[in-house]
């Protein structure tokens, strides 16, 4: 799209990344915000310095790279953590019930390696929860460049133990869609006056 998605309007009075925020704090106060370098700038004099998670792995770009930043910033500065629960800045219309379902799944199930959504689209890997010891085992693998592989899609159907993955109702596909291109930007508008 050519601008930064996380400051996209939605509605009269928000953009995405504060309704995602206020979709996270209905589950826990906590909140970490992974980001390119590049986009530090921007953020820092928005949200508390505390929860910016600035890509720290040379050799890993995208989605991966934000996750293993996001294990390493935690190990680094020793918070404690089971799972890190994942959502793409550009899903503001994720309803809260998508949300708690995986939560759910995970409460029940914590030692499992990850969480996630599958559609007829195929799997949601920005819409999860990875274990700990998923986000352990690949951040090994890559500081050893061991088997390295970038696609999520790939490294979670490749999971042990094998992941979980949960159908997303039909009726919830709607409200999961990206937002890539002004066009689909414009169609927010219209599902969300639906």
């Amino acid at each position: 799209m050519g601008e930064d998605k996380a400051f996209l309007s939605f509605g009269k009075k928000s953009n995405f990344v504060n309704v995602l925020i206020k979709k996270i704090h209905v589950f826990s106060p906590d909140f970490y915000l992974s980001l390119r370098n590049e986009q530090l700038h921007r953020y820092e004099s928005w949200l508390p310095k505390h929860s910016l998670i600035v890509d720290q792995n040379e050799l890993v770009k995208g989605p991966l790279c934000g996750l293993i930043s996001a294990h390493q910033f935690f190990v680094e500065n020793q918070i404690k953590y089971n799972a890190i629960f994942t959502i793409a800045v550009d899903t503001p219309s994720i309803k809260l019930k998508s949300i708690k379902r995986l939560i759910d799944c995970y409460q029940k199930n914590p030692n499992i390696s990850g969480f996630f959504y599958r559609s007829p689209n195929g799997i949601e890997p920005l819409l999860g929860i990875y274990n700990h010891l998923t986000l352990e085992k690949w951040s090994h693998s890559i500081e050893e460049k061991i088997n390295l592989e970038f696609s999520l899609q790939k490294k979670i159907n490749s999971l042990e133990p094998n992941p979980m993955f949960i159908e997303l109702p039909s009726r919830e596909e709607r409200f999961l869609k990206n937002i890539n291109t002004k066009k689909d930007f414009e169609s927010i508008d219209e599902m969300m006056k639906r």
